[in-house]
């Protein structure tokens, strides 16, 4: 059986491993060296090889991956009839290449996902700011606001369905929490529900349902937040943060706010993500008390 190599290119096109294109990104037409090997490990690329359609091999450096390559192989991934994957990674500190397999794609897709996070994932960029915290804080606190759902979220099997919604009221936490759908075939987070509670962009949270994350009245805090929601959706694991923002067009320009963010199957291609926000007080790091924070200051995590 013929195996096919294709290449994901740093800017997020795929190229053939013996094309004319591979040879303009070296900028060579006679290479006397591994054209593959050297883009691979030294341009962001990702060699993608299939052999039939049920196997696939990934070969990458995780420690070069560029963003868009990464993109695209997980699209391909998710969107391809294969079901085993191997995936080769080159140890920068060990000096040597890993092995290992992914036994679906969800498997594969994630593990990409936290292979390549040290380079890729967001944390501090600019006004923005998230540090993350052990989740095992929340399961260790029974007063949390958000341990039932926690709980819930573990013991449902990350199953979404028609009780989510109605638990989050139940227990408090649908005022300033969120639903949000990813695709992940075109990972754009889109609001699905939004708490009453959130008034930071108060027009565009009038009519947000439906709308990219992205296309906040802030563009670049909504480009921001966005990419948290892909990366937990793509890994399935859920994040627990302390964030820090300074805001344009909010009526509350800098806030301090914890942020759990729990991955669900909808069934229908999507996955859910539901957001549980509580402010804190800038200073102390407490969490402020429903009384002291006032709805219309609530806002998009």
């Amino acid at each position: 059986m013929q195996l096919l190599t294709m290449l994901a290119t740093a800017d997020g096109r795929w190229v053939a491993a013996d094309s004319p294109e591979l040879l303009a990104w070296l900028g060579d037409q006679n290479p006397d060296f591994d054209p593959v090997g050297f883009v691979v490990r030294n341009m962001g690329f990702i060699q993608f090889e299939t052999c039939g359609e049920s196997f696939a091999q990934i070969t990458l450096f995780p420690k070069r991956v560029a963003p868009p390559a990464l993109a695209l192989v997980q699209e391909r991934i998710l969107s391809g009839a294969h079901c085993v994957f191997r995936i080769d990674q080159l140890d920068a500190e060990a000096k040597r290449w890993r092995q290992e397999l992914a036994m679906n794609p969800w498997e594969a897709v994630g593990r990409l996902n936290r292979l390549c996070g040290a380079a890729s994932a967001p944390r501090g960029e600019g006004p923005y700011h998230a540090t993350a915290r052990d989740l095992g804080t929340i399961l260790a606190d029974e007063t949390h606001p958000a341990h039932p759902l926690l709980r819930k979220w573990r013991s449902s099997f990350h199953q979404f369905d028609d009780t989510v919604l109605p638990f989050m009221a139940r227990h408090r936490l649908t005022a300033q929490g969120m639903i949000i759908a990813v695709d992940l075939k075109h990972p754009e987070p889109i609001f699905r529900f939004i708490g009453d509670g959130y008034g930071l962009f108060e027009e565009f949270f009038l009519r947000g349902v439906g709308e990219k994350i992205a296309n906040q009245p802030d563009k670049h805090y909504g480009g921001w937040v966005s990419t948290f929601y892909t990366e937990v959706a793509t890994s399935w694991q859920p994040r627990l943060d302390h964030c820090t923002a300074e805001l344009k067009h909010a009526s509350r320009p800098r806030i301090h706010y914890e942020r759990l963010i729990l991955p669900w199957s909808a069934g229908s291609g999507e996955v859910f993500l539901t957001l549980s926000t509580r402010f804190l007080d800038a200073d102390t790091g407490s969490a402020s008390s429903d009384k002291t924070v006032d709805k219309k200051a609530a806002k998009s995590s």
